[in-house]
């Protein structure tokens, strides 16, 4: 069963290799997320996307051949971990329906912000949301 895409927003056509990743999830949500979710992608923007950490999910990516990435450059502490395959990053979370809903609050702010502030400051933002979001422990 396909992954379901929940937030892609611009009606494009995605590109064959983001069919392959909802394609390769089983039955999972897929959740899109940076520059191409916060519609400030350029033409040689990579895909961001997350979803819920568990079994299923990682040994799906190690066989569909995405490649472990060192999660620890990611500030946002609901990250468990990352995977890559060419420009798609799939951020595997601790709980991706509670990311999404922080991702969909705090947009304005990054919007506002993206021209403005350097990465710093935006992770700042992520992080604080997700704190507030489950009361602290993330």
């Amino acid at each position: 069963m396909p992954s379901l895409l929940q937030n892609i927003g611009n009606n494009q056509p995605l590109p064959q290799n983001v069919t392959d990743l909802l394609q390769t999830l089983p039955g999972g949500v897929v959740y899109l997320t940076g520059s191409q979710w916060l519609g400030t992608a350029r033409a040689n923007s990579d895909w961001d996307f997350f979803a819920d950490y568990n079994n299923l999910n990682c040994h799906a990516l190690l066989d569909a051949g995405y490649n472990k990435c060192n999660a620890s450059l990611y500030t946002d502490p609901s990250v468990v971990e990352v995977w890559a395959k060419g420009d798609v990053h799939v951020q595997l979370v601790k709980d991706a329906a509670l990311k999404s809903k922080v991702q969909d609050m705090i947009r304005p702010i990054l919007l506002a912000a993206t021209n403005r502030c350097d990465k710093k400051v935006l992770r700042f933002v992520w992080q604080t949301a997700l704190l507030v979001a489950v009361g602290g422990e993330v």
